[in-house]
């Protein structure tokens, strides 16, 4: 799987779990994406708030910590 997907696939399950899921959903899935990616989420929020096209800026760094990790 190319990286972009993979972040697609991390951003997109993030994001449904922030909006539908329980908070120990949504906990442990922030936790197990720093703990097998190292992403670290810890400013997504004011990306979410701030930024006019949060999902590419997020897509992007996303991207770009999967491939520190590689």
């Amino acid at each position: 799987m190319g990286k972009i997907n993979k972040a697609k696939k991390i951003l997109n399950k993030y994001i449904e779990l922030h909006n539908k899921g329980t908070h120990i959903e949504f906990e442990n899935y922030k936790y197990e994406i720093f703990e097998q990616y190292g992403i670290d989420d810890s400013d997504w929020d004011k990306v979410f708030m701030w930024d006019k096209n949060p999902i590419n800026t997020l897509l992007t760094k996303i991207t770009y910590q999967l491939n520190i990790g590689a």
